[in-house]
């Protein structure tokens, strides 16, 4: 059936056709090998975009990013750290609550040597009740019996910043004539007559080279610069971050002071009825967040 106009079919064999098709093929494969010949040039040139975007993140990275980087990481140790420093606080007191005393800095043997460190004896106090029950107090904390546990750091007593010294801790109190951990002497809490918000119990600092173990009993001995009575913390003392330390007081509370603090305002603080003051602003609390 036709719509009364003649069909004509094409010649598909016939000359023209012929040409028709290689003129087509012609234009094709002219097409094909342009395309090829433009893509090795947009491929080096999205390599040199791609590659310039790289370089530009990595200087936005050291220039701005570094300091920001850093500044997460000390907000985050300051943090994880101020935790330590509050259950230590609530161990020792209520340490203190069980037995009318806070813990002797040390104990002794009968020969008068120290055994034990105080951060040993308040670990029932810290969930660490097997681990005390497993530790001899009656052998000296590096005897063989104990050397288990001498460089397995407890969680609360472990600090971010401290990879130099493995099996060590930042965690000490401040030895001293008339303080609060006085070697040989323990003190009840009634005893803290200057104000519990302003009597130091323990201090976050770099454990020193001499440091060997967590459960090593020493500790900040302030002997010496209390007959000096001059001069700064910082000469003696530095912090796990630049410029200041945490201490945290006998109500649990979590402070930074600056290394600069002079030694007077340290031995103020660290008696518990001495009856000085602290100058305002000695102490700045850190808030949880």
């Amino acid at each position: 059936m036709t719509c009364g106009r003649p069909i004509t079919i094409p010649d598909f064999d016939s000359p023209d056709a012929s040409s028709l098709r290689s003129t087509a093929n012609a234009n094709d494969t002219f097409r094909w090998r342009s395309t090829i010949a433009r893509k090795p040039l947009a491929i080096f040139t999205a390599g040199l975009v791609f590659l310039g975007c790289l370089v530009a993140m990595l200087v936005a990275v050291v220039r701005f990013g570094g300091g920001a980087v850093s500044t997460i990481q000390t907000a985050q140790s300051r943090a994880v750290s101020t935790s330590n420093l509050k259950q230590i606080a609530k161990a020792l007191n209520a340490y203190a609550n069980d037995y009318g005393r806070y813990p002797p800095a040390y104990t002794v043997g009968p020969s008068g040597a120290p055994l034990h460190s105080w951060r040993v004896l308040i670990l029932p106090y810290l969930g660490e009740n097997e681990r005390y029950e497993s530790i001899q107090l009656d052998l000296p904390w590096d005897n063989a019996a104990n050397r288990q546990w001498t460089n397995v750091v407890p969680d609360v007593y472990s600090h971010p910043r401290n990879e130099g010294l493995p099996g060590t801790t930042p965690y000490q109190v401040f030895l001293g004539p008339r303080t609060v951990f006085a070697p040989g002497q323990s003190i009840s809490p009634k005893d803290i007559t200057d104000g519990r918000a302003s009597t130091l119990l323990v201090a976050e600092v770099q454990p020193d080279a001499f440091t060997r173990s967590w459960m090593q009993p020493t500790d900040l001995d302030f002997r010496q610069q209390w007959n000096q009575g001059y001069g700064g913390m910082s000469e003696e003392i530095r912090g796990m971050h630049p410029g200041s330390i945490l201490v945290t007081t006998a109500n649990g509370q979590v402070h930074q002071l600056d290394l600069q603090t002079p030694v007077t305002t340290i031995q103020a603080m660290i008696t518990p009825d001495s009856g000085d003051s602290v100058p305002a602003g000695t102490l700045r609390p850190v808030v949880a967040r």
